[in-house]
């Protein structure tokens, strides 16, 4: 069996790990820094990672430091966490999590709402370009 793992690169991956985890409320179940003896890179700077595994919401997620920090563009990158209308549960944490993410920096691109195709659906962008939907079938 396959498991499909979104594999975000940021040039301030630390920053957004952090993000993660204190704004959205991730859990942080590795973190590799450049600078740890398994790399032999003593040298580099503090902040760089070379790999981290983070849940949210049930799913995993995997996160690097570019090469050299270069920027990247993270515009079209999507998330989008489906779950069923019908549990109340899934209901309550798909509310928190949009209203952590829109009392940060992140910028509304459909407010939480119902819409046509869904009873609870909302989508935001993260201050590092990745964009997140929530979506009651």
């Amino acid at each position: 069996m396959f498991t499909v793992i979104p594999y975000f690169n940021f040039p301030n991956a630390l920053e957004a790990l952090t993000y993660y985890e204190e704004t959205l409320g991730a859990k942080v179940t590795s973190k590799f820094m450049a600078n740890d003896p398994l790399f032999g890179q003593a040298d580099a700077d503090e902040d760089v990672i070379m790999n981290a595994e983070f849940e949210l919401l049930g799913q995993r997620f995997m996160l690097s430091t570019t090469p050299d920090k270069t920027p990247v563009n993270n515009e079209g990158v999507y998330v989008a966490f489906n779950f069923d209308g019908k549990d109340q549960e899934a209901m309550v944490q798909a509310q928190a999590f949009y209203e952590r993410a829109i009392q940060s920096d992140s910028q509304i691109l459909v407010p939480l709402g119902a819409t046509p195709w869904s009873p609870l659906y909302g989508m935001f962008t993260d201050p590092f370009g990745i964009s997140w939907m929530v979506n009651a079938r």
